[in-house]
């Protein structure tokens, strides 16, 4: 797993530092707005740039996912029992770096302003957490999800991989062990008849 570790981090981080700089000029774009009409300093500044980072951490959380398949993948993509979990850990690593980066730069960009507000209850200074619990089962699910399909398309046996084959139905794939065995034994006997024969004609 650390071969999956440094890949997805290489990955992972280089693609954030390219995300952070084009959601600082998101931001940058939207307090510019907000300045040209006044409202620079206003809970609905605070709450478009909270959106941004919500947005942000949506759509990072998906490229996490990706690249930590990827560089699955790309170090020999086997299944083990402990898949799942090795997954989500590191997974659960780059989320909550994200995150965090994501609060530092929401921070930043309107935290004054939120905290200079006197009616704090239509500021969505919070949702960046909130939104971070709701989607991260989500993302432990298809992490979930990745493993157990691995494993099924990949079975370690044979019957396993008949077995998924068939959706699961096993006696189709015992049926499909059967008769391939049954054609295996047929033209198994077919051969020591012609043997038979030869060595009968070679004796005469």
């Amino acid at each position: 797993m650390n071969c999956v570790n440094e890949r997805a981090h290489n990955l992972i981080e280089t693609a954030l530092e390219s995300r952070k700089h084009d959601l600082l000029i998101i931001i940058r774009n939207i307090k510019g707005e907000m300045n040209q009409h006044g409202v620079l300093n206003s809970s609905m500044c605070v709450n478009e740039v909270c959106k941004a980072c919500v947005t942000e951490l949506n759509e990072f959380s998906e490229i996490i996912l990706k690249e930590l398949q990827r560089a699955h993948k790309s170090c020999n993509g086997k299944y083990s029992k402990s898949l799942s979990t090795e997954l989500t850990k590191i997974f659960q690593l780059h989320f909550k770096n994200t995150k965090n980066q994501l609060a530092s730069i929401q921070e930043q960009s309107v935290g004054n302003i939120a905290r200079s507000m006197q009616n704090s209850n239509i500021i969505q200074f919070n949702w960046l957490e909130e939104e971070s619990q709701r989607i991260l089962p989500k993302f432990k699910t298809e992490l979930s999800m990745y493993a157990d399909n691995l494993h099924y398309s990949t079975g370690s046996t044979l019957i396993a991989r008949i077995n998924h084959a068939f959706a699961n139905r096993v006696l189709f794939a015992i049926l499909a062990v059967v008769f391939g065995a049954v054609i295996m034994l047929g033209s198994f006997t077919d051969s020591l008849t012609k043997i038979s024969t030869w060595l009968s004609g070679f004796g005469q």
